[in-house]
């Protein structure tokens, strides 16, 4: 028995199909599809880069540069597209200054200033704002802080929002916070699961698990 010849889609088809691909991927519904090109380690170092061709459509191919700490395994510190063989030839080299970029950070003096208000938020599947005010330069990777008190402009101190309580009323002696300049933003090193940075001037949200 002959087969008959497959019906080739018509151009309508195909644009309808493609439509529906895109507005997939724009979703988050479409999945994407990676294949491995190249690995390269530094064997000094330990550090590592892996080269992944990622593609969306068709025609949205791109290849991502994963970059690894000697001690990573799993989750890459940075990624970054690749655009030009200039790139992909010296990926090792990126991995260098990528790590002596944040090895500098950490080091880098901080840009804060006295009377600066600091927003620290303190939770992992919840979030517990407080306040702190900055009163000293100690050190150039260091500050003096008081804890303000707060008010709650909405809500309640389980869901709500608060702010600084005006004039500032300190709540605590001052003491001495670490900084570090490693996200760019100087950030206080408190605790682990805190994130203190620079407050926005708006009402910091709470939140419950």
């Amino acid at each position: 028995m002959t087969k008959k010849p497959r019906k080739k889609p018509t151009r309508e088809q195909l644009l309808e199909k493609d439509a529906k691909r895109r507005k997939a991927l724009m979703t988050g519904s479409l999945k994407r599809r990676r294949t491995l090109k190249e690995s390269h380690i530094n064997p000094e170092t330990g550090a590592g880069v892996v080269l992944v061709e990622e593609t969306f459509l068709a025609d949205q191919v791109e290849l991502i540069a994963y970059f690894y700490k000697f001690n990573q395994t799993r989750i890459p510190f940075e990624n970054e597209k690749i655009t030009s063989n200039h790139q992909r030839i010296r990926v090792l080299d990126r991995l260098q200054e990528l790590i002596d970029e944040e090895a500098a950070a950490k080091v880098a003096p901080h840009d804060l200033k006295v009377g600066e208000i600091i927003c620290e938020n303190w939770g992992a599947s919840m979030n517990r704002p407080s306040f702190l005010k900055v009163v000293e330069i100690p050190h150039p990777r260091k500050v003096m802080v008081v804890r303000l008190k707060d008010r709650l402009t909405w809500g309640d101190r389980q869901v709500g929002s608060v702010v600084p309580v005006e004039p500032h009323e300190p709540e605590t002696e001052p003491f001495e916070v670490m900084v570090t300049m490693e996200t760019g933003d100087a950030q206080l090193v408190l605790t682990s699961l805190s994130r203190a940075f620079r407050w926005n001037g708006k009402p910091a949200s709470i939140t419950s698990d």
